[in-house]
């Protein structure tokens, strides 16, 4: 049981939980959260601007290239055949290993993921991004839906990615970033991919086709 506070006060089961397809036409964007226990979010931006949380994918204990080549790949073929692509992530991942000198951006960029750093990791601005989804509404609609598929994300929204309590004596105070635990790493992938989608100039231009480079393509 969660002993903490709901990172998202905003967030209402009933109402951004529900099942969504994707759209053929459209592209999908891929949020991407890196280290040891790597994370990924499929998401899709429809004309309306209602962010739709389409999957999620995590590993233990393997690099980003691993995680790239051995679940990325197989999934987004075996599930979004001819889809065009945009991927993002966590900045820090621009920082070169002083083992082979490579960034996280360039082990995806080998592996056939063209991705691009989100405008900050700064959790406030990461959490604000995706609360501005959470409350907005079109045509009396939410424009942030989560598919009941991804469930750890929807179990971190409902209590599982929270600020750990403190043990002081008094009032309740609680710690001002979230407990790093299982829900943490995708709901920081889904932060980049919030951050990154409210950086186009208007939702139109997610409709869009964008076609990379075959080399830099998920192929």
């Amino acid at each position: 049981m969660a002993d903490g506070r709901p990172v998202y006060s905003e967030w209402n089961d009933e109402i951004h939980s529900r099942e969504v397809t994707a759209y053929k036409e459209l592209p999908l964007l891929l949020g991407f959260d890196y280290g040891l226990t790597p994370a990924c979010v499929v998401c899709q931006v429809t004309p309306r601007g209602t962010l739709n949380v389409l999957a999620e994918l995590w590993g233990k204990d393997m690099g980003i290239r691993s995680f790239a080549l051995d679940m990325v790949k197989p999934f987004m073929a075996m599930n979004y055949p001819g889809f065009s692509i945009q991927a993002c992530g966590d900045p820090a991942g621009m920082s070169r290993s002083q083992t082979d000198e490579k960034s996280c951006f360039m082990e995806l960029a080998e592996c056939g993921i063209a991705c691009a750093p989100a405008s900050t990791n700064a959790f406030l601005g990461r959490r604000e991004a995706v609360a501005k989804y959470l409350t907005r509404l079109v045509d009396g609609r939410p424009t942030f839906q989560l598919d009941p598929s991804c469930d750890m994300l929807r179990r971190g929204f409902n209590g599982r990615y929270q600020y750990r309590r403190l043990q002081v004596v008094g009032a309740e105070r609680f710690k001002d970033i979230p407990d790093k635990n299982d829900f943490s790493h995708l709901h920081d992938a889904l932060q980049y991919a919030c951050l990154y989608s409210q950086t186009m100039n208007n939702s139109t231009e997610w409709s869009k086709k964008i076609e990379y480079p075959k080399q830099s393509g998920i192929v």
